[in-house]
């Protein structure tokens, strides 16, 4: 998948990278947004921890502090698969969640940590 937000990374390479950065500030809402969706297929103290830890990257990525944010997704994405999501509930959270982050993730390491404002 390429993304191209009509900017041209060699005339205006902060314009592409804040373009990013938007774009990844509103990943990782839809990211929270998809923990709590989640919350009939996780147990209380699951659901909390998923829930502190993207509210925590988004909190981070939002003041300017890529690599910690960064740490927190990391952190999701072994959460996400440590957890037994209940299967039964009739949708794929632990997919949803998972993509989302490994999503941000990608972005973090590739298109905004390298490019600092």
């Amino acid at each position: 998948m390429h993304i191209d937000f009509g900017i041209d990374f060699d005339m205006n390479s902060q314009g592409v990278t804040n373009a990013f950065i938007r774009l990844t500030n509103s990943d990782l809402q839809v990211l929270k947004h998809a923990v709590v969706k989640a919350r009939p297929a996780l147990s209380k103290a699951h659901f909390s921890e998923l829930f502190a830890l993207a509210t925590n990257a988004k909190r981070l990525a939002k003041r300017g502090f890529y690599e910690q944010a960064l740490a927190e997704v990391e952190l999701l994405i072994t959460a996400t698969e440590s957890v037994n999501f209940d299967t039964t509930v009739g949708f794929n959270h632990e997919g949803n969640i998972f993509s989302r982050a490994d999503h941000i993730r990608f972005t973090l390491v590739v298109k905004i940590i390298p490019f600092p404002n």
